[in-house]
């Protein structure tokens, strides 16, 4: 222990006032320490002050260091109580000793007075004056009727340095009363302003709560409801009364899992802020849908106190959005359905409703494409122009039925022995066209007769006695070897059709060039 710490006074933790009274006690120990201790050595240096004076100085000394020790404990007010009491004994034991009441002893009544003020204010000031206006009396009347014996001294040195001493002690009493009076002035009117700034804040916050057309909750760091704002009881039907005290799952729907509260108090209990939904119950069990965002108070230890939790009632909100996905959810599937419908119709509209092959205007926008390319990349494109022959024949014998059939029969060889890449169309009544990308005039006989042979394993049968074979012709022309344009091929596979039909039929003629 060193000297600062063994003069200093205790400190009390969170407890400014009484730090501020053990300060007070503390210095009044060392300054009446200080006193006796001079009052000792002036009596010292006088040499003819009596026995009995030194001794009470001594023993008075003894006890200010035990009083010090119990101010050390905390126990300000035994302290204040032992020390008024042995001083005012003290204090009339020495006058007795000394045999008058006019010595320096006497003035250290006003120091008792004032000690007693700093410490208990006017009620102790009266009480002091009026004890110790009784003890001078009767030691003055003790005095009078020689009751006091004599001093056998003379006043010299011991006597001024004991006045001395004590009217600076006095003085100093004063001005450390007068210090703290006005430290505690001073400290008051800066805790009034506090206060009504905190008032203030606190009116305008509360104004803002209770108006806030957000339902706002306070709890206690367990979830235990502790204050709500009207719109928390105009949107659940809880009042006040009802729900202070209680756990917020009160309010719990049993919609939510126990991963998401796990999540959410996760959350705030480390001191962040949650975001998010609650599906909630009201009073009357009805069900509704809150955004909320909850947030953790800490004190003044940095420790959670309170949570709260402003929500906003977005049932409306919830239900509009559910009806609009509802609406787009029946929107996208019309839509479906209508690019459904449309690829049917655009199909239909492409292809040949008998066989199932494109169609005439399929044909037309298929040949600009096929012949643009092959400008560009400069490769071959071969037509076949077929004529399914006797068509008539089929329908006169077994009706439009039998020709239908005959069609979709070669519709169908055709369909299947063609390349990817080749393109079959039905281009009128009973004739279709093959359109072959990078095929040579010369190879697309081959093919063709390669059809005719596949073609003649179909024969349909309509009566016991009478069987009717597929047959076609074929006329076959090549880009640009026979021609620059689509028309100009078209019209001369037509012409090599027209030859096959005139050779016999049921075969293939390539376009020759001394026809053109």
């Amino acid at each position: 222990m060193n000297l600062k710490s063994f003069l200093s006074s205790p400190r009390f933790k969170g407890n400014a006032e009484k730090t501020q009274q053990a300060i007070v006690l503390n210095a009044s120990l060392w300054s009446i320490i200080a006193l006796l201790v001079l009052m000792i050595i002036g009596n010292y240096l006088g040499g003819q002050t009596p026995l009995l004076v030194n001794t009470l100085n001594f023993s008075f000394v003894a006890i200010c260091f035990g009083i010090r020790f119990i101010l050390h404990r905390g126990w300000l007010k035994t302290v204040t109580g032992i020390l008024i009491f042995i001083g005012t004994i003290y204090i009339t034991f020495l006058i007795i000793t000394l045999g008058t009441i006019r010595t320096p002893a006497t003035m250290a009544y006003v120091m008792a007075v004032i000690f007693t003020g700093l410490q208990f204010g006017k009620k102790g000031v009266f009480l002091a004056t009026t004890l110790i206006s009784c003890i001078i009396g009767g030691l003055i009347l003790a005095e009078q009727n020689s009751l006091l014996a004599k001093p056998d001294f003379t006043v010299g040195i011991t006597q001024w340095i004991s006045y001395t001493l004590q009217l600076g002690f006095t003085g100093i009493l004063t001005l450390l009363a007068l210090n703290i009076t006005q430290r505690n002035l001073q400290r008051a009117e800066q805790e009034i302003e506090r206060r009504k700034r905190v008032e203030k804040t606190l009116k305008t916050l509360s104004y803002a709560i209770d108006h806030n057309p957000a339902s706002i909750i306070i709890t206690g760091p367990n979830g235990e409801i502790q204050e709500v704002n009207p719109k928390f009881e105009q949107l659940t039907g809880y009042t006040i009364d009802e729900v202070r005290g209680k756990n917020l799952r009160l309010l719990q729907s049993g919609t939510h899992s126990k991963e998401f509260y796990k999540n959410l108090w996760g959350t705030i209990t480390s001191g962040k802020e949650w975001f998010g939904e609650f599906h909630n119950k009201k009073k009357n069990g009805e069900l509704y849908w809150e955004k909320a965002s909850i947030s953790p108070v800490l004190d003044e230890n940095k420790r959670i106190s309170h949570f709260v939790a402003v929500k906003e009632d977005i049932t409306e909100q919830k239900r509009v959005s559910e009806e609009q996905k509802e609406t787009n959810r029946q929107l996208q599937s019309q839509l479906i359905k209508i690019t459904e419908l449309q690829s049917t119709l655009h199909k239909q509209a492409m292809r040949d409703p008998l066989t199932g092959l494109y169609n005439r205007r399929y044909m037309d926008e298929a040949l600009e494409k096929e012949f643009a390319r092959a400008k560009r990349e400069k490769y071959l494109v071969t037509l076949i122009l077929l004529d399914l022959d006797y068509l008539k024949k089929f329908n006169d014998s077994g009706g439009h039925a039998t020709g239908d059939i005959a069609l979709r029969r070669l519709a169908g060889l055709l369909a299947t022995s063609t390349r990817t890449e080749d393109i079959v169309c039905r281009f009128g009544g009973d004739e279709f066209i093959v359109i072959l990308p990078n095929t040579t005039g010369e190879n697309a006989p081959k093919r063709a007769e390669k059809w005719r042979n596949q073609i003649e394993v179909f024969t349909l049968l309509h009566r016991k006695d009478q069987a009717l074979r597929i047959t076609f012709s074929a006329g076959i022309a090549t880009y640009p070897t026979h021609g620059q344009t689509i028309e100009e091929i078209l019209k001369r596979a037509d012409i090599a059709l027209y030859r096959a039909k005139l050779n016999g039929r049921d075969r293939s003629e390539l376009f020759n060039q001394e026809e053109m």
